[in-house]
């Protein structure tokens, strides 16, 4: 019992630290006075929010099963059986790390597609192999490929549109602009709604370009990672050196399976990797590919204990783990006191305010309103398993800046933070994550997640992209997308709130039922037979965020105008019938509604509410070579039902329709 003892007490200081720094987060003092030298610039364009990310992606354990594969079961019988039995409890472990405890997703094995219909059998293939002798060293290779075509249909582009040097920019945009010239025209990428992963509207039907290596090297107790990954190709398309990312993860991963003798054992990842939290599908982002804690971007280390055997039937397995990292640089600020390169001066004028780092170098991203500072992250997890049917996670995550690259030059500018605590000094931002989960893995009784998370945002434009949550990478990201827009691309307003905190609150579900599982029980399925399988998935953002203090002290108007307080609401059902080994065909309904409450139409100018809204349906075919296999063809053909205000994501925000109508056919393969 002195390990279990010790590993109790290492856990419990580092709940405890993580604990202490979201309260001295809150407790920061007052910051100085203004410092002189605040420009007048006029706020940035709302530059694109970083490029669409990699597609998140289910994993799998990274130790392989002590006992070999089952065989695939016999052809299903033509009737199905109505009064399944459900499946047999699991007979206890015997020692041994599992990763499959709900805590996360393991950063071992690449990532899939949101919603990728993948059965148990074929996620064991992305599994790296540690087997064998302890001093037997392995090389494992891995990966994933998506390769899409998408084109979409709609209104021609007008001849006459607008610009951002206007010398009243709302007078070029709707409703003032011409409409569209007369035909239709095919444009790609795609103008529709929800294409972009990181907004929130994203829906996940839209498929992006992804490829990613895994090469692993080691045995069963050491291993070492690379990932090398992008999303676009470049022969078609072009070389955008931003996604093609490289290596972009390298780490190496002990493991100490027997260290609690049969009560379990330490994994440590140490590295640049990525820890997921959150995830509804099994082994992937579920079907919006995304995570209702967040996915780390950091370089750091996580240590994971689990304990088996602790109950007399050896029913139940404990996780706890524990991680901490950073960002290794964050993205250059390009626009700054020492370093000034572009301005806002209009085409063949000379006036005009700098903007602030609204167009970075090609080779970079968006390097956010105000220049990011360090970047860290703190965060502790706890998992437990029930005969391998119920899974209960509770989760703790915290990222925070000390603000140290504030400058009273680029910090303090008009409409980018004149009007929040961060124009009186440096002050520490810092995002919290908390809350539960709970899975259901009920074999003919389908698959089901539910979970709920609480994020307390303080002061969050300078925080890097440490944390991916809720399609929001870092704090600039996460302001626009619940905290609301300083930029209206369609409108062209400016004058958008600059709230940089607030709380979310969200709950996210998803049940995935097999009929072929369902008329197999009590045996395994395999998916190596006809199959018909719906998907039914919702997410609810609750967004309470208000003008801070020093804004209703300079404008008490803005009580009302920057009060982005509303509840975003998206839902859908999916289903896919595969009634021969190479042919599946199914559909998609999607609905997306992100202003219940009208928050977007304080800011006088802009859309809000229920113009906003837009529905996807989308019909599907499925062509692989055999019903278990790694490959995958699929044709797509959706249609959007849009509201007056449903516009595409940028750069396309200014158009003056979306596109209704969209075709794609994209391959995947998994190894």
């Amino acid at each position: 019992m002195k390990p279990i003892l010790r590993v109790a007490v290492v856990f419990g200081s580092l709940t405890a630290h993580a604990a202490w720094a979201q309260t001295a987060g809150s407790n920061t003092a007052t910051p100085p006075a203004p410092s002189a030298g605040g420009g007048n610039a006029t706020s940035t364009t709302a530059a694109p929010a970083a490029p669409a990310a990699p597609a998140p992606a289910p994993t799998v354990t990274p130790v392989p099963p002590t006992t070999p594969v089952p065989p695939p079961a016999a052809t299903p019988p033509a009737t199905i059986n109505l009064t399944p039995t459900p499946p047999a409890p699991s007979p206890p472990s015997k020692g041994g790390h599992s990763v499959d405890t709900g805590v996360g997703l393991s950063p071992s094995a690449p990532e899939l597609g949101g919603g990728t219909n993948l059965s148990n059998k074929e996620a064991a293939s992305l599994t790296p192999s540690t087997s064998g002798a302890a001093d037997e060293w392995k090389f494992d290779f891995h990966g994933y490929l998506r390769a899409p075509l998408r084109v979409s249909f709609g209104p021609a582009t007008p001849l006459d549109q607008p610009t951002i040097y206007s010398p009243t920019p709302a007078n070029s945009y709707p409703p003032n602009m011409p409409p569209p010239t007369s035909g239709f025209q095919l444009h790609s990428p795609p103008r529709v709604p929800g294409m972009q992963y990181t907004t929130w509207e994203y829906t996940n039907t839209v498929s992006g370009p992804w490829s990613q290596l895994n090469f692993s090297y080691g045995n069963s107790k050491v291993t070492a990672t690379v990932v090398v990954d992008a999303y676009n190709e470049t022969d078609g398309s072009y070389r955008n050196l931003q996604a093609q990312q490289g290596i972009d993860q390298a780490f190496i991963t002990l493991s100490f399976p027997d260290v609690f003798k049969d009560y379990g054992g330490l994994t440590w990842n140490v590295g640049t990797f990525q820890n997921r939290y959150g995830a509804a599908g099994k082994y992937d982002g579920g079907m919006y590919e995304t995570y209702l804690f967040g996915r780390t971007h950091q370089t750091g280390e996580t240590l994971t204990a689990t304990f088996s055997n602790l109950d007399a039937h050896g029913d139940w397995t404990f996780t706890v783990e524990h991680g901490i990292g950073a960002k290794m640089d964050i993205v250059p600020f390009q626009n700054n006191a020492n370093y000034q390169v572009f301005q806002n001066v209009p085409i063949g004028g000379t006036s005009g305010s700098p903007y602030l780092s609204d167009r970075s170098p090609d080779y970079l991203p968006y390097a956010g309103p105000v220049p990011m500072g360090s970047t860290f992250v703190n965060h502790v997890h706890v998992g437990a398993k029930y005969q391998k049917t119920w899974t209960f996670g509770l989760h703790y995550i915290y990222v925070w800046t000390p603000d140290d690259n504030w400058s009273p030059r680029n910090s303090t500018q008009t409409d980018v933070s004149d009007a929040v605590p961060r124009s009186q000094g440096p002050i520490q931002g810092s995002m919290a994550i908390a809350g539960p989960e709970v899975r259901f893995d009920g074999g003919a009784y389908g698959y089901g997640y539910l979970g709920w998370s609480h994020i307390d945002a303080r002061n969050i434009n300078a925080l890097a992209d440490i944390l991916e949550v809720l399609h929001s990478y870092g704090g600039y990201q996460f302001k626009q997308n619940f905290f609301g827009q300083t930029f209206n691309f369609h409108s062209g307003v400016y004058n958008g709130p600059e709230n940089e905190t607030g709380t979310v609150d969200n709950i996210m579900a998803q049940y995935t039922f097999s009929l072929g599982a369902w008329n197999r029980a009590p045996e395994d399925w395999w998916g190596d037979g006809p199959d018909l399988v719906f998907t039914a998935f919702g997410l609810l953002s609750i967004v309470d965020s208000k003008a801070p203090p020093i804004a209703l002290a300079q404008d008490p108007s803005r009580a009302t105008t920057w009060d982005m307080s509303t509840k975003k609401l998206k839902f859908g059902i999916d289903g896919l019938y595969t009634p021969l080994d190479w042919l599946g065909v199914g559909g998609r309904f999607d609905m997306v509604m992100p202003d219940l409450d009208s928050a977007y139409s304080r800011t006088p100018g802009n859309p809000g509410g229920s113009s906003l809204d837009f529905g996807v349906l989308t019909a599907k075919a499925v062509i692989r070579t055999a019903f278990v296999t790694h490959e995958s063809v699929t044709l797509e053909y959706q249609h959007y039902l849009l509201g007056s205000d449903a516009f595409p994501p940028y750069p396309y925000g200014w158009v003056p329709k979306a596109d209704a109508n969209l075709a794609s056919i994209y391959a995947t393969m998994w190894w």
